[in-house]
């Protein structure tokens, strides 16, 4: 079902509807865990001296401790960006499920730590260990963050309709309908008429292959109209008659 806003196209159906499920339930997640490990204090490891858990950080800034004095600069812009987040997840057609669900987990995992600065006095709760790839210390979050930029990415490379190397049947099939839509409409396009008085690239082909009767034809035509009228001897204006030869 798709209705309008002003000029949004908003887009509902089950698709949207179970993307938006995830997107609470990920909320949800991201919120309840960071309760849980600041009230119990948890410490277990995931994957040994790798990623473990172990106490809560405040981390007052954005990744890597960027911005930590600048704090209402930090919530504006994230305010303004899970609001763009919201509605880029609202128009996108339902037949792009994958950067639909792509864009609900950034959206929950933007919106999770907004809303944990203004549970926690300003500062996010990081307390998962990453020593194997990030070195830093995160949350679920950042996490649902990093997993929906990297559903979009694929999306875009190899499933979207849009994508630069599409590798399933139905985004092939739609690249394959606009382009023979594009080659069909630029068969039909019609060449702009001639100005008058302006020859045309037919005329100049009609006179290459005009036959040697129709060019003497012409010739004899040209003659006509050049003879002297004043002339009864058969010469023309330059005094020539029909042989080239110059009467006194």
């Amino acid at each position: 079902m798709e209705f309008k806003i002003g000029k949004l196209k908003i887009t509902l159906g089950w698709k949207t509807l179970i993307c938006f499920i995830v997107l609470l339930a990920l909320l949800g997640i991201d919120l309840g865990t960071k309760a849980i490990q600041s009230h119990y204090e948890l410490v277990f490891n995931v994957i040994p001296g790798k990623i473990w858990v172990e106490d809560v950080y405040y981390n007052f800034g954005v990744s890597f401790g960027w911005l930590e004095d600048k704090l209402w600069l930090i919530e504006t812009l994230t305010t303004i960006l899970v609001v763009a987040l919201l509605i880029i997840f609202m128009i996108v057609p339902n037949r792009m499920p994958l950067l639909k669900l792509s864009v609900a987990f950034v959206i929950a995992g933007a919106l999770g730590n907004l809303i944990d600065r203004f549970i926690s006095g300003g500062g996010v709760r990081d307390f998962i260990h990453d020593e194997l790839i990030t070195h830093t210390v995160l949350n679920m979050a950042d996490l649902f963050i990093t997993a929906g930029v990297i559903m979009l990415i694929l999306d875009m490379l190899f499933f979207n309709e849009w994508s630069v190397l599409p590798l399933t049947p139905n985004a092939r099939a739609i690249q394959k309908a606009k382009k023979d839509a594009e080659a069909e409409k630029a068969m039909n396009l019609t060449p702009d008429e001639p100005e008058e008085g302006e020859r045309t690239k037919e005329d100049v082909l009609n006179d290459f292959l005009k036959s040697p009767d129709d060019v003497s034809q012409d010739v004899e035509s040209y003659s006509e109209e050049n003879r002297n009228p004043d002339c009864d001897d058969g010469t023309d204006r330059d005094g020539k008659d029909e042989s080239g030869e110059v009467r006194l």
